[in-house]
């Protein structure tokens, strides 16, 4: 059996600086891709079904 290797940051005793680096990237990329997922489905939705199914 394969035994995975967790990550070796320390929440408790990094920095906050540190930290933030670490975690901003992949924050900003997911909250940006949630924003273009959730735009291209309106468009679809909008010239699919029309402002009925948007909800205006």
């Amino acid at each position: 059996m394969v035994e995975m290797k967790r990550d070796a940051i320390d929440l408790g005793k990094a920095k906050v600086g540190s930290l933030f680096k670490i975690y901003f990237v992949p924050t900003l990329l997911g909250m940006l891709s949630l924003c273009i997922v959730t735009a291209t489905d309106g468009i679809l939705v909008g010239h699919g079904v029309g402002p009925e199914g948007v909800g205006l």
